[in-house]
């Protein structure tokens, strides 16, 4: 849960919600880790200007089977204001009963 308190971003684009999470590239693992545990997939590496990173997003189904997960754990603190604003937001998404047909977007292939 500190990865998403002190890297994460609740936000979504024009699709739908997600967590995303970036990290420099010289330390990808705990994206991975993110990855093999809730799902969602690893990008990257990027580079843009002089910033070098992977990030992890989490979205659609996955997203939404962890959402239960977050409001159980995530601490008091600025994240967990944020992601009960962001959930306030993107209700309609959170509550369809199926997920299966909803859209997800991959703007990358695996590398």
């Amino acid at each position: 849960m500190g990865l998403v308190v002190g890297e994460g971003s609740f936000s979504a684009d024009r699709q739908q919600p997600f967590l995303q999470v970036k990290f420099h590239a010289r330390d990808p693992f705990p994206l991975r880790q993110l990855a093999d545990c809730l799902g969602g997939r690893v990008y990257g590496p990027y580079r843009h200007q002089s910033r070098h990173y992977f990030t992890w997003l989490l979205r659609g189904p996955a997203l939404h089977a962890a959402v239960p997960l977050f409001r159980d754990h995530l601490p008091e603190s600025w994240k967990r204001e944020q992601f009960e604003r962001w959930l306030d937001r993107h209700h309609s998404f959170f509550s369809r009963g199926r997920l299966d047909d909803s859209p997800v977007i991959t703007a990358d292939t695996d590398r």
